[in-house]
């Protein structure tokens, strides 16, 4: 059976929005972290690190896309 919400979330269309500024700042203390961790463990571990994480997140946001597009039907019916 086709799951057409994972479908539309793993497309090419974006739904993300614009970075906020607290994003950005969490962004680049984040960099700061993972620059002083590369010589402790090394780049190939950090992509490890970076690609289990990506993979959680993705699902992740997969479940809150689902959530929320369900919702967003849901309120659209109730309308009718």
């Amino acid at each position: 059976m086709t799951d057409i919400l994972r479908e539309l979330y793993d497309s090419d269309q974006s739904f993300s929005g614009e970075p906020t500024e607290k994003l950005r700042e969490l962004g680049q203390q984040e960099c700061e972290l993972w620059e002083a961790v590369k010589p402790l463990i090394g780049l190939e571990m950090i992509d490890k690190i970076n690609n289990a994480q990506s993979a959680t997140w993705s699902e992740e946001n997969f479940i809150w896309f689902r959530k929320g597009f369900r919702l967003g039907a849901a309120l659209i019916l109730e309308l009718t």
